[in-house]
């Protein structure tokens, strides 16, 4: 009798064990067909709202409006352009001579390096000077050190 109820105990357990699983799928069923009915709702207001915009703007028009303001700014820039070429023009090249040599009085009036003044003023020749002394120090060998160790390493 007792392994009667036993067993009727494990039928019991087994049929509750499906009963969650089909209602915890159900529930899940049921949040997911929520949520799609939200995002339709979302869809169908964007939807409208797009509409009204689309309503509200037209596309030649705002066409139109685009290419004028295009062409007013390449006007813009090409006014810009003249400007500036005129301005080069009045301030002309011994501007730019006049401007070194009065930084080249400043920068001696300060006692300055002269390889630092020739760094601020001509930063391309001092590239040069820069490289040219590098080669001369790297071409003469200190005592005690060799000119190639790459040779030392080859003679030994």
């Amino acid at each position: 009798m007792l392994a009667k109820t036993l067993v009727r105990s494990n039928k019991a357990k087994g049929r509750l064990y499906t009963a969650r699983a089909t209602m915890t799928a159900t529930v899940n069923e049921l949040t997911n067909m929520a949520a799609t009915m939200r995002l339709a709702s979302s869809m169908e207001k964007s939807t409208e709202v797009m509409q009204q915009v689309n309503q509200l703007v037209k596309v030649p028009e705002l066409q139109e409006t685009m290419q004028s303001l295009q062409k007013e700014m390449f006007k813009a820039g090409l006014i810009e352009e003249m400007i500036d070429e005129g301005l080069e023009d009045i301030d002309g090249p011994e501007l730019e001579e006049e401007a070194e040599v009065e930084v080249d009085k400043v920068l001696e009036d300060l006692a300055i390096d002269s390889s630092i003044r020739m760094a601020v003023c001509k930063p391309e020749a001092a590239a040069a000077a820069a490289v040219t002394a590098s080669a001369n120090t790297a071409a003469v060998p200190q005592t005690g050190t060799p000119a190639n160790p790459a040779a030392v390493g080859a003679s030994s």
